[in-house]
């Protein structure tokens, strides 16, 4: 396989965590969050590089879990997408960083991700200049409106027609570069695709997992470790 790139936002407080360890320092099966993450892709596709933006009080200690590890660092930003952003503007110059280089973003709290989602995303990077991976989802939507203060049913959405979205999202670096823009990045950017959908690039979407949650609440550790058997 190619050598792709792999960007890991890991600035982010992990405030709903509560507490006073960093959520990506926490342990799951005694491994720091964000080491388990990393490892994913370094215990599975050596020919990646791997840039984790970190920043705040948390950085020296995100370093010195990732120590041993095949990493580079860019600085975090004010938000995930800022991160991202830093992450992406600390590939230019590099040697071999062409137009068609396949660059993953990956939430640094995704720590069961498989092979097999990486797998997908870079596969569908053959074909489109974005992908991300997602599931069907399972609950029934309701497009609400509010009248005074009350909320209202508006309409009930055909499910069948969304997916919940997951990362990686992955992006030809030619395509990141030419829609990824500082100045539209707002708190209405949720995600990395967004702003391929902005720039009317298809995004491709291929299976994740229900497995592959993004660890945010003390609920999730104990979900992740029993999914894990630890």
């Amino acid at each position: 396989m190619e050598r792709f790139e792999v960007i890991i936002p890991a600035a982010g407080s992990g405030s709903r965590m509560g507490g006073d360890t960093p959520k990506l320092l926490l342990e799951i099966g005694g491994m720091p969050i964000i080491r388990r993450t990393v490892k994913v892709f370094t215990d599975n596709f050596p020919e990646c590089r791997i840039t984790v933006v970190a920043g705040g009080e948390s950085e020296e200690d995100i370093r010195d879990a990732l120590s041993d590890l095949p990493v580079r660092f860019a600085p975090g930003g004010d938000t995930r997408a800022n991160s991202v952003y830093n992450g992406l503007k600390s590939l230019e110059g590099l040697e071999d960083i062409s137009s068609d280089t396949k660059v993953l973003i990956h939430d640094g709290a995704r720590c069961l991700v498989t092979k097999d989602i990486i797998c997908r995303v870079l596969e569908a990077l053959d074909r489109f200049d974005a992908a991300v991976c997602g599931v069907a989802e399972k609950n029934t939507l309701k497009k609400v409106a509010r009248r005074g203060s009350d909320i209202i049913v508006e309409s009930t959405p055909c499910r069948s027609n969304y997916v919940e979205v997951q990362t990686p999202q992955g992006f030809k670096y030619h395509a990141m570069v030419s829609c990824f823009k500082p100045e539209l990045i707002s708190h209405e950017i949720t995600d990395d695709v967004m702003f391929a959908e902005l720039a009317d690039i298809d995004v491709a979407v291929v299976d994740g997992s229900y497995s592959n949650i993004k660890i945010t609440t003390p609920e999730d550790i104990s979900s992740a470790e029993g999914m894990l058997k630890v």
